[in-house]
């Protein structure tokens, strides 16, 4: 849902989210802010997923970042995205206000009914353009109408490394780095007991 105020810029991200007390919010083309709030099962998810990157990755910590850096790619959509997920390059830099360089090692999106359809669109073709190494895109049962945890997999920089439907462990090579992703580990994370 877009807020009505306009002309937001990256900098009002992190008030913004305290204003409105929600996590994720991107900004649209025009400076509206796109706010999109997440349920404890998407956060526990996230959290666990970025557990299990940041201990195979052997990168920095802050290298593996959940609510990713704000990102806009040159000559894509115009939106601000931030994803659920981003692994960046430890000599990442914002290129002018809103780029990357070098671009994020692997973006993450953890689909939820709201955010399915422009994960895998919009998205998509903003994370390609932009020069992400790889974009995973997941579905949970209880987030989206999956029975199963699945997966789509894009990896631009190797296109034979890409899958749709994955399901059970999903590898993930950045570069010289590798990385498994446990879907099903994630499904439970989940159902944890707070």
């Amino acid at each position: 849902m877009a807020i009505a105020a306009s002309r937001y810029t990256v900098d009002d991200l992190d008030l913004a989210r305290q204003e409105f007390g929600v996590a994720h919010i991107e900004i649209d083309p025009w400076g509206n802010l796109i706010v999109t709030p997440a349920t404890d099962p998407h956060e526990r998810a996230i959290a666990a997923l970025h557990g299990q990157l940041l201990r195979q990755l052997g990168l920095p910590g802050d290298c593996v970042l959940s609510q990713g850096l704000p990102w806009r790619v040159p000559g894509g959509s115009g939106y601000t995205n931030v994803p659920d997920l981003m692994v960046i390059d430890p000599r990442t830099v914002r290129v002018e206000e809103w780029h990357l360089s070098p671009p994020p090692l692997l973006v993450v999106e953890m689909a939820s009914p709201s955010t399915r359809v422009v994960d895998r669109s919009r998205k998509l073709d903003d994370y390609r353009l932009g020069g992400a190494v790889a974009y995973l895109l997941i579905d949970l049962p209880g987030l989206t109408r999956a029975e199963r945890p699945t997966a789509d997999l894009h990896h631009f920089a190797s296109p034979a490394m890409s899958g749709t439907g994955l399901t059970g462990l999903v590898d993930v090579t950045l570069g010289s780095r590798h990385a498994t992703v446990a879907l099903d580990a994630l499904a439970a994370s989940q159902r944890r007991e707070t």
